[in-house]
């Protein structure tokens, strides 16, 4: 009979361990799908716009003396930052 009861136990045990395994593979995985959550692969709206940005950004001085950090400040637009705050805040509000 005392046989019978450790071999009982040792079955608890796995058991145990494969249920502590399964809840810390699950809590790991939560942890690293987490941050891509509600994110998709959408284009912007404006593609056109976005373009432009970008080869204005690519345009930009890399030096760091004052007459091209004066130059490029100088040609940076910013006419349009209120727009993209508003839709900025507006998927905020949206998720």
């Amino acid at each position: 009979m005392e046989e019978i009861n450790n071999n009982q136990d040792t079955n608890a045990g796995t058991w145990a361990w494969v249920v502590t395994g399964i809840v810390v593979v699950a809590i790991l995985a939560g942890f690293y799908y987490w941050p891509n959550r509600g994110q998709q692969n959408t284009p912007p709206a404006n593609s056109a716009e976005q373009s432009q940005q970008n080869d204005s950004a690519a345009a930009l001085s890399t030096s760091d003396e004052v007459s091209d950090i004066e130059a490029d400040l100088n040609n940076t637009n910013i006419d349009n930052i209120d727009k993209e705050t508003a839709d900025i805040l507006s998927e905020i509000d949206a998720n």
